[in-house]
């Protein structure tokens, strides 16, 4: 689902092929309706933007992003994720470099968002889930439009260890 807030980060995610996107400023889906631009990044999609099937099941992308990059409106680098290479940049500093023996890599990606307002400070945690029955309209007029976000953007990685255990890194900014 699109943002309900302003966001402060926009992402750019390379893929394996050389092929870029950019999230749009609304956080709207460029090929599905009422969805994100993460959903774009994450699934397969056709030339006519039809979702790609594999045995019936959609194909899934993150495996294929090479490089995501948190930019802020400036066009700033703030995070910088190499998630086949296990390395996580901030300002353009290395923050973890990954030595271990990893396979499956994938990338990682979610925004922390706390809703401070009227009554809505006391849905905090369920504001999203809230947000998926209830309309904007109808939120509104229950509690005001005095509601400030507070959002943290988190990006990194997944990967399997030859045990078998799974090992995930993330940096944030707010």
């Amino acid at each position: 689902m699109p943002a309900a807030y302003p966001l402060k980060y926009l992402f750019e995610a390379t893929f394996k092929d050389g092929s870029v996107y950019r999230q749009n400023p609304d956080d709207h889906s460029l090929t599905t309706p009422g969805r994100s631009c993460f959903y774009d990044i994450m699934w397969s999609f056709n030339l006519l933007g039809e979702q790609v099937l594999a045995e019936g099941r959609p194909v899934e992308r993150l495996q294929d992003i090479r490089q995501f990059r948190l930019l802020n409106r400036d066009g700033r680098e703030s995070i910088l994720i190499q998630p086949h290479q296990g390395k996580i940049f901030t300002l353009g500093e290395p923050i973890w470099d990954e030595h271990r023996p990893l396979n499956d890599f994938r990338l990682v990606y979610f925004r922390r968002v706390s809703v401070e307002g009227t009554a809505a400070s006391a849905l905090q945690h369920s504001w999203e889930e809230l947000r998926k029955h209830v309309s904007d309209q109808e939120l509104e007029r229950l509690f005001g439009k005095s509601k400030r976000y507070y959002v943290q953007y988190h990006a990194g990685f997944q990967a399997m260890l030859p045990d078998g255990g799974r090992v995930q890194e993330t940096a944030w900014v707010d």
